[in-house]
């Protein structure tokens, strides 16, 4: 279960030892001399922002006040925002709850996912603003939210149905976007890239009705260094396997190679076949 992400510039090796419950996942720094570092370890997300270091304790079963951060010179982590709550879990579509990452720090305050009832398994999960320094938890919107994205001051998010909807940065009534099941979605520069389930998880441009490679099943899409890059799993029966789309949302670069992965750095497309 083992792979490489770059956090903060720095590549992180990552993965699971032991069994299951009384196993351990790791995240190992990995320097440009060679040496290593653990950045974390133990069921949990952490995130290094500036000069703050947010970590959401991920222990099954669920626990409140699981929320902590420690700045920058400070040697423990301290819990933040309402004791009573549990952060960083949504429901489960199997039942029950799963681990969610999505966790944003814009100023002194942190937003996330959170529940107001940890035992109570049906609660509705929301998008909460967390102060840091006054510990205010502040619940954004009354839907029952699955994920969500921060774009300059705006909230993207789905809700237990996968509709997108959007929402102002201070909260309020959430709009809706998408009214059918959407399996993966990102933001750049104010398009909205997304698939929907229901049509074979091909991928489409909020805005325009038709699938921007009809056949194609998406199976990863990110933003990289300015680019959406979009991989489309090799069993589809569309031609293309790979799409690069700028920041206008017009597309760049398209391949029929199947692909395993893509990077893109310093104006280079660099990608692993999938044969």
């Amino acid at each position: 279960m083992a792979s490489l992400k770059t956090v903060n510039d720095k590549a992180v090796l990552s993965y699971h030892q032991g069994g299951a419950a009384m196993g351990t996942d790791y995240e190992i720094i990995i320097n440009e001399d060679g040496t290593n570092e653990i950045f974390d370890m133990g069921y949990s997300h952490k995130v290094v922002f500036d000069n703050v270091s947010v970590r959401v304790d991920q222990w099954a079963p669920p626990f409140a006040n699981n929320l902590t951060i420690k700045l920058n010179g400070e040697q423990e982590y301290r819990p933040v925002g309402n004791p009573e709550y549990l952060y960083g879990w949504v429901k489960a579509d199997s039942g029950g709850r799963s681990p969610n990452d999505d966790l944003e720090l814009i100023g002194e305050n942190i937003y996330i996912l959170a529940s107001e009832k940890p035992e109570d398994y049906d609660s509705k999960i929301g998008i909460y603003r967390v102060n840091i320094n006054s510990n205010e938890t502040v619940r954004l919107c009354d839907n029952d939210v699955k994920s969500f994205k921060i774009v300059d001051d705006t909230i993207y998010f789905t809700d237990i149905n996968n509709f997108i909807y959007t929402l102002p940065l201070d909260g309020g009534k959430a709009e809706l976007l998408v009214d059918e099941a959407v399996d993966q979605y990102e933001v750049y520069e104010g398009k909205l890239y997304y698939s929907l389930k229901n049509k074979n998880n091909q991928l489409y441009i909020y805005g325009n009705g038709e699938s921007v490679n009809p056949e194609g099943i998406l199976k990863s899409l990110e933003v990289q260094n300015g680019y959406m890059v979009a991989i489309f799993d090799k069993h589809s029966e569309s031609q293309y396997k790979l799409m690069i789309f700028n920041n206008n949302g017009k597309l760049l670069y398209k391949s029929i190679e199947n692909v395993l992965l893509v990077r893109i750095d310093n104006g280079k497309v660099v990608f692993v076949k999938d044969n």
